[in-house]
């Protein structure tokens, strides 16, 4: 692969992880709307935890898998920033 290819399929991959982000945060909105109707907080440890596990169970690379969770700890951060801001009707 050169390096022209490389970059064209790391551009092509960011695009499919753009849009895949917006469809996590849609659904954090429905998370969200849940959790506020049910009076429950923003932060569930045992779900993070298992989505974690999960996530990283599909990673046979030690490495990669370090850097996966890393991205995922990141991901569900902004994801609790965002269920807050929906939750307190700050969209």
């Amino acid at each position: 692969m050169t390096l022209e290819e490389a970059r064209a399929e790391i551009a092509a991959l960011d695009r499919e992880m753009a849009a895949l982000f917006a469809r996590r945060m849609a659904a954090v909105e429905s998370v969200a709307e849940w959790k506020k109707a049910q009076g429950l907080p923003v932060l569930d440890e045992a779900q993070e935890a298992r989505v974690l596990e999960r996530g990283a169970a599909q990673i046979d690379d030690p490495v990669i898998r370090a850097l996966y969770l890393e991205f995922q700890r990141g991901v569900m951060r902004l994801s609790r920033e965002h269920q807050q801001r929906w939750m307190e009707g700050r969209e």
